[in-house]
């Protein structure tokens, strides 16, 4: 159920778009003026103005608990944006390879390498093939995706039918993995060969994987010091999963904010109000 606490004129919830020209171009201007408001809201701040009134907004509130699971889940890809995609390579027992990617993922540790994913099942019902590969072998590696990679991780995202290789549907080369069995997959440009730790069932159709990344490729012409793991990220051109059916959002309009240190933070407090 929503109740609506108000909105400003003009202000609506934001939801599918249609895959146009026209949709696309209103998408990046949106971009643009979000990318303005940031800075300029950083610019004010740092010369003692003021952040927008939270209290000038009006709000709709929902409560999950009323809401169909449906509804749920398009408001949480709707807003969770932009999702990095986890494109996961597994193999059952008898080494036949799955192909796969998925938004709901992320890195929840640095020591040690800790990545979490989240895997539905299928629309027909039953796991997917991915967790049932991880299950079975407890072995799997995780891809980033990049612009050039991007269509063809569109491919391996049809649900074909348990056992067919996403892999050779979408022409693509492996190599061989180090620590686990499975392949990576030889064009991405960062690949993580990852070891499960556990699985946490959050519904009939919703499971969690926990896993410890071992190991870590990166092709050699995005490190920018190989020694000191500096890597030239923007390079990379990795994509991220956005709202609503067949959505991406690049990552290339970049800008940098330095954080405080506690005395840099008092001096601005106290620059304000001398200017107060």
């Amino acid at each position: 159920m929503a109740s609506r606490e108000g909105g400003r004129k003009g202000c609506s919830i934001q939801g599918a778009g249609p895959s146009s020209a026209a949709a696309e171009k209103v998408h990046r201007a949106a971009n643009k003026r979000f990318l303005n408001f940031i800075l300029r809201s950083q610019a004010s701040f740092l010369g003692g103005g003021n952040l927008p009134n939270s209290c000038e907004a009006r709000w709709v509130y929902y409560d999950f608990s009323q809401l169909s699971a449906h509804n749920a889940y398009k408001l949480l890809v709707s807003t969770i944006v932009p999702r990095p995609i986890a494109w996961i390579v597994s193999q059952n027992a008898q080494g036949k390879l799955n192909c796969a990617p998925f938004s709901f993922f992320n890195v929840m540790a640095g020591d040690p390498p800790t990545m979490v994913v989240g895997i539905g099942s299928r629309e027909q019902g039953g796991p997917k093939d991915s967790l049932r590969n991880i299950l079975e072998t407890g072995e799997f590696v995780i891809h980033l995706v990049n612009e050039e990679m991007a269509r063809s991780m569109n491919v391996t995202a049809t649900p074909f039918a348990y056992g067919v290789s996403e892999v050779e549907k979408a022409g693509l080369s492996t190599a061989p993995s180090l620590q686990v069995k499975p392949p990576r997959l030889a064009a991405s440009p960062v690949a993580f060969e990852c070891q499960l730790i556990q699985t946490v069932p959050v519904s009939e159709s919703n499971t969690i994987v926990i896993a410890r990344a071992l190991a870590c490729h990166i092709e050699e012409r995005y490190l920018l010091d190989a020694e000191k793991c500096y890597v030239n990220t923007p390079e990379l051109k990795l994509i991220g999963r956005m709202h609503g059916a067949g959505w991406y959002a690049t990552t290339q309009e970049l800008f940098q904010m330095d954080r405080y240190t506690v005395d840099q933070w008092e001096s601005s407090q106290e620059s304000s109000s001398s200017s107060g």
